[in-house]
């Protein structure tokens, strides 16, 4: 395979014909009626015809000086074109045709016109075809050696050629052909340095080999070498990269085809991304620009690596040993040994969003992790964690998150505790993402959570649990010092407090109560299991303070942040009413489910009903209806078979405050 990097700095201007002072583009005749004298061998069969297809013809080539009629006319013509019963005319004017209206295409500067000329051209080319004349293709090609130095021009004929194919993989009109039209496309697209024109030759190369795949193979590795020039260019636009990306990945089949040649391609990605990386080891440490220059070529290795690894990464599942393990093994250490040396540099967050999808995709190679590759990717993951301070592209975020999900996925459940610590650390980077300015990365973080809390492993849940409550109790403080009340400490932890904003510290306790919500849902006695100190109905009804009227008044977004994952969590229990004391001497039969931890629930939520009611001119609607609904659900669920449940103290006391409102 040919080097990839051949196509250094291949930047370019658009190469541009001016037209404003060509007088052939103001009112060109290239055709007088009156005047018939000169005419070429083409223009004299088409006058010389007397069929509705010439007469069309002759109206697009006579001089119009309304640019509006000039554009009806081609556009009358295109409409006769294709019309299934005109092709018999059309072919017999086709060859005259085609010339007459190439060198109406090369005159007009207006690209307008020009466009809706070589649309005429490439409908005729579409009959051609159709009717089994390979002509076309070897006429098409004698013209873009005409136009060979205007890039526009032949971005537009080879648009053209590319309609003409349609019903290529139908008709295969252009078997014996294409081998030429193969090597001549390919030619061209060596020597493109204007984008427009490299995706429409690409595209149509993409057409030809879904229909002529054999001859493709022969071309593949050439073609897939100068569009990798193109992917790993420095600074190359979102447009090129998008773009080369989904071409690259199109050609999955030839990759996988031809897999020995996609190895030694991948490895040489991760070969010269290493190399860089020890230059960028041995770099002075004031020279700026040339560090980062080469964390910009590794950025862009990785991404072509990535690129073309997940262009395979379906076949995995159906070929596991696609991938032989040594290379992946060699890869992957290799990659976390690159973004290692890395790390501290000011682009790494570039390098680390294609790096995060080049390990993801690798590891869906593994069916389980064993302990030193785990060790190693989450070292990999944690040491990025860590860099709560550099400026990162959105996507590296992302793409960080997923990795860390796919790890989960692959890791010993319960040694997910230690990559809980560590991604949940004050100090990590995933507290940021509360504060981005986007709702799908804050999704990506709850769903992180609820994941971790879904394994139902004990260790993990505890350190969730923990890392939620320090943060809340942190935040919480925040507030509570706005209000000049005093801090908080819940359970056995120390006095924390928070150096976010007030802003801040709000935004961050409705996302913990988000968080919180996956713990408060599970139900049965698994909630019990999980043994959290203080239990979750403790933390929301008592330490959070839903009493505290300042509080309700002045955040009333986290007021009801808390109520609403109370309600969640008694919601999931049946708001503990078959647990609690008040009922034991009415039902003996749920004496043996009670337990030292939830007997006093109802008890204490009937009582937290009651102080909201009667403070409830303190609070926010939403509140309010909250705190009315979720009443009505208790009422109703109470046993039906025992009146003189309604008459207990709480609630009577409760239903005179709800008279009270």
């Amino acid at each position: 395979m040919s080097s990839y990097s051949s196509r250094n700095n291949r930047y370019y201007d658009s190469i541009r014909q001016s037209h404003g002072n060509n007088p052939r583009s103001q009112s060109s005749n290239p055709v007088d009626d009156e005047n018939m004298e000169g005419m070429s061998d083409d223009l004299q069969k088409i006058f010389d015809d007397d069929s509705k297809c010439a007469r069309l013809l002759k109206k697009v080539i006579r001089d119009e000086r309304s640019f509006d009629l000039r554009i009806q006319r081609i556009q009358e013509f295109q409409a006769y074109l294709e019309k299934p019963d005109s092709s018999k005319f059309i072919m017999k004017l086709a060859e005259p045709a085609l010339n007459v209206l190439f060198e109406q295409f090369q005159e007009r500067s207006h690209e307008t016109i020009r466009s809706e000329l070589v649309h005429c051209i490439g409908l005729i080319g579409y009959v051609m075809l159709n009717e089994g004349e390979p002509k076309f293709a070897e006429w098409i090609f004698e013209r873009l050696n005409d136009v060979r130095k205007n890039d526009i021009q032949k971005q537009l004929l080879i648009s053209a050629f590319r309609d003409s194919m349609q019903n290529e993989h139908d008709i295969l009109c252009l078997t014996d052909h294409i081998q030429h039209i193969s090597e001549q496309l390919k030619k061209i697209l060596e020597s493109v340095v204007h984008a427009p024109l490299m995706i429409v030759i690409t595209d149509t190369i993409i057409d030809l080999s879904r229909i002529y795949p054999q001859v493709f193979q022969e071309i593949f590795l050439d073609i897939v070498d100068i569009l990798i020039g193109w992917y790993i260019e420095p600074l190359p636009t979102d447009r090129i990269l998008e773009y080369t990306a989904q071409a690259l990945h199109k050609f999955r089949p030839f990759w996988i085809e031809q897999i020995d040649s996609t190895l030694t391609l991948l490895d040489h990605f991760i070969e010269d991304a290493d190399n860089y990386a020890q230059q960028f080891d041995n770099q002075e440490q004031n020279n700026d620009d040339n560090i980062s220059s080469l964390t910009d070529k590794i950025a862009a290795l990785y991404r072509a690596f990535a690129t073309v690894l997940r262009a395979l990464s379906d076949n995995f599942a159906s070929t596991p040993t696609l991938l032989p393990i040594d290379y992946v093994d060699n890869w992957l250490q290799k990659i976390l040994h690159t973004t290692t040396i890395i790390k501290q540099d000011k682009l790494f967050g570039i390098l680390a969003k294609y790096a995060n999808i080049a390990v993801c995709t690798l590891l869906e190679t593994f069916s389980q992790f064993d302990e030193q590759v785990q060790k190693d990717v989450f070292d990999f993951i944690i040491q990025q964690i860590h860099l709560q301070k550099q400026q990162w592209p959105y996507e590296a975020d992302i793409n960080l998150l997923r990795l860390i999900m796919k790890v989960i996925d692959l890791a010993n459940h319960d040694s997910c505790a230690i990559l809980a610590n560590s991604i949940f650390a004050l100090n990590s980077r995933i507290w940021l993402y509360r504060f981005l300015y986007s709702n799908s990365l804050i999704q990506d973080v709850l769903q992180l959570f609820n994941r971790l809390l879904t394994i139902k492993s004990i260790p993990v849940v505890q350190q969730v649990y923990q890392a939620i409550l320090a943060d809340m109790t942190s935040n919480f403080n925040v507030l509570l010092n706005v209000l000049q009340q005093k801090s908080i400490i819940i359970g056995n932890g120390s006095l924390l407090t928070s150096d976010l904003n007030e802003d801040d510290a709000e935004a961050a306790l409705i996302f913990d109560c988000s968080a919180l919500c996956q713990i408060g849902n599970v139900k049965g006695n698994l909630i019990g299991m999980y043994a959290l100190s203080p239990p979750l109905f403790e933390l929301l009804a008592k330490h959070l303070q839903l009493t505290n009227s300042k509080l309700a008044q002045q955040y009333p977004a986290v007021h009801y942040g808390v109520l609403k994952t109370l309600y969640s969590h008694c919601a999931a229990h049946e708001h503990f009413i078959h647990n609690s004391d008040l009922f034991k001497q009415n039902d003996t039969n749920n004496v043996m489910s009670l337990t030292s931890l939830t007997k006093d629930n109802f008890e204490d939520l009937l009582k937290l009903h009651h102080r909201l009611i009667v403070n409830s001119h303190l609070s926010c609607h939403d509140t309010k209806k909250l705190v009315l609904n979720w009443l009505a659900e208790i009422i109703d669920a109470l046993p039906q078979e025992d009146n003189g449940l309604l008459t207990l103290p709480l609630l009577l006391k409760l239903s005179h405050a709800i008279i009270d409102i």
